[in-house]
């Protein structure tokens, strides 16, 4: 087994791939592309940014806005075509009936 080989291993991300610094859309093109490429081996959760109320303030719409120059309140931009997608995302994953993986705990 290659350490780091995405098809040997799989990986699961446990969310908030945006609104944490200048390249919100990069991160979530590069983990959408990966799932897309390794569907059997990326796995992505829908953390507590994923939401569109919280991006939409934290971050996600006014780099939306500003780098793309688009209004967010259109319903063909890209920050409410990401916010479809994250609908989508499971809240959680179990591995092996052992693991509960989610992110930022059980409230």
């Amino acid at each position: 087994m290659k350490n780091g080989d995405i098809e040997s291993c799989d990986y699961v991300f446990l969310g908030n791939y945006i609104d944490r610094g200048k390249n919100s859309l990069e991160v979530i093109c590069i983990l959408l592309a990966l799932k897309l490429k390794f569907p059997e081996s990326i796995y992505l959760l829908r953390g507590a940014h994923e939401d569109k109320q919280v991006n939409q303030d934290e971050g996600l719409g006014l780099e939306c806005h500003q780098r793309l120059n688009e209004d967010i309140g259109d319903p063909n931009s890209v920050f409410q075509n990401l916010n479809k997608v994250f609908e989508y995302l499971p809240l959680a994953a179990v591995i092996n009936q052992k693991i509960l993986c989610i992110h930022s705990g059980i409230g």
